[in-house]
């Protein structure tokens, strides 16, 4: 399907099927093409726009895990005649993005919206925080860690790992990654000029910059071995020009360990393993929202942690660390097609409607474990804080109530009520999952009040212990 840009170029519309074409190099007449990736980094995300700068230490308390993350560097050249101009239009953290021709953004929006612009907090590391709260064009890059049998081989069947959702910066006419900062801006403007090679993402990353996150309870389904990261110009066809690829191969040791650490291998790859089931473009509000909850924190940065405490909080009156990033939206079954280096694709498939399973070897084993399967369901927390309740007080409970919250797709509070023994019992249980030994287990820790007649109310606590594996 084809429609003509208001400024007479073609672009090609997504197509809804799961095939992916590629085309010969030299055919690929885009607009915009990515470059390969570049200083490939292991490491972990601190997720601190989601929890506040001022938070408590992942994993402690009822803190999510850290979760792991690669990070890089990469570019975008426009090899039109005249400028990549996307103009942002509205009120509040997500604003409209429209592609128009020219140099500036008039005052109000022609033609038809091609996505989204929102406004990304980041609370730290620099001293002036605010510098790094600005805002990002969302769906215009998407990028992936893809598995590979070897150096050079195809995809081997495991999972795929995709971006966090957090856009690409890009200011307006300078080759750098000096987006736009006001908040209250009426309108927002990021361009890229003809011939231009602009950076978007940072090759030692800002506190803004875009990470391919991994939840640390699905982290043992990428295993020590060979790896892509492919990075994807324009992969909805939503803005002028066709999908471009480009792509960069590492060695990934230490996911398993939580030790992550990448080594960037051989020079440019010739071909480029893209995944054929990218997920959904943002919606924009009322969808998935790479910010949710986060906090743009008040407090004064330290200069010798560059954050709001001299050591890290492990309890307290402090928020707790919350992440964003979770197995459901990060993850996908590994199917790639190949594509030349820096090659254009006619079209990129129709997002994935979500993970299944992964597919399974000779032995008729699955490759990697589940990632989903160390997802909390209201339902499952409820059925383990009722097994939490019966391992500390024996089965005899009657009149059991209990009602739970999800936090995360990790960790839920569940409010209990119970009697035994003509004593009432009333209180919480916080359950959460965590990777040991190879294993996903539920854990739970536990304060309930034990109310009996002639007696002192009693305040039963325990700590985490584990309650099985799931």
């Amino acid at each position: 399907m084809l429609r003509l840009l208001r400024h007479g170029r073609v672009r090609l519309a997504l197509c809804t099927t799961l095939a992916l074409f590629a085309l010969p190099a030299a055919a690929a007449q885009a607009d915009l093409v990515q470059g390969a990736p570049t200083n490939v980094r292991a490491g972990f995300f601190d997720d601190h726009s989601i929890g506040g700068d001022n938070h408590m230490g992942w994993g402690n308390g009822d803190s999510d895990s850290e979760p792991l993350a690669i990070t890089f560097g990469t570019t975008l050249t426009n090899t039109f005649s005249g400028p990549f101009q996307v103009c942002g239009y509205g009120s509040g953290g997500w604003r409209r993005a429209y592609e128009i021709p020219g140099i500036s953004c008039p005052s109000a929006p022609t033609g038809d919206p091609v996505g989204w612009f929102r406004y990304v907090i980041a609370n730290h590391d620099n001293p002036d925080r605010d510098l790094f709260n600005r805002w990002h064009l969302m769906d215009l890059q998407r990028f992936a860690l893809v598995p590979l049998a070897g150096p050079n081989g195809p995809a081997a069947p495991r999972w795929t790992a995709w971006d966090t959702f957090w856009g690409t910066c890009l200011s307006a006419g300078t080759p750098t990654m000096d987006c736009p900062m006001a908040e209250g801006a009426t309108t927002v403007a990021s361009r890229i000029d003809p011939g231009v090679t602009k950076t978007t993402q940072e090759a030692n990353p800002a506190p803004d910059a875009q990470r391919i996150a991994i939840p640390a309870e699905a982290r043992m389904a990428f295993p020590d071995g060979y790896y892509q990261v492919v990075a994807i110009a324009n992969p909805y066809g939503r803005f002028s020009g066709p999908p471009t690829v480009a792509c960069t191969t590492i060695h990934l040791t230490g996911m398993a360990a939580y030790a992550p650490q990448a080594t960037q291998v051989g020079g440019t790859p010739a071909t480029c393993y893209v995944p054929t089931n990218p997920p959904a473009p943002l919606a924009g509000p009322g969808g998935r929202d790479p910010m949710a909850d986060a906090m743009d924190s008040d407090c004064d940065l330290l200069p010798t942690t560059l954050h709001c405490w001299a050591e890290v909080p492990t309890s307290g009156a402090y928020p707790i660390a919350r992440t964003n990033v979770t197995a459901d939206n990060a993850l996908t079954p590994t199917s790639t097609v190949p594509v030349a280096q820096a090659g254009g694709v006619q079209n990129l498939p129709a997002p994935a409607p979500g993970a299944s399973n992964p597919p399974a070897t000779a032995s008729g084993q699955s490759h990697a474990p589940r990632p989903r399967s160390a997802r909390l369901t209201t339902r499952a927390a409820r059925g383990y804080a009722r097994r939490a309740l019966r391992k500390q007080f024996g089965r005899k409970l009657s009149r059991l109530k209990v009602s739970c919250r999800l936090r995360s797709t990790s960790a839920s509070t569940c409010k209990v009520s119970f009697r035994k023994s003509r004593a009432s019992y009333r209180g919480n249980v916080w359950l959460r999952l965590r990777t040991t030994s190879s294993r996903v287990r539920w854990q739970y820790r536990m304060e309930i009040k034990k109310t009996q007649r002639g007696h002192k109310t009693r305040t039963i606590k325990r700590s985490y212990r584990t309650g099985g594996s799931l």
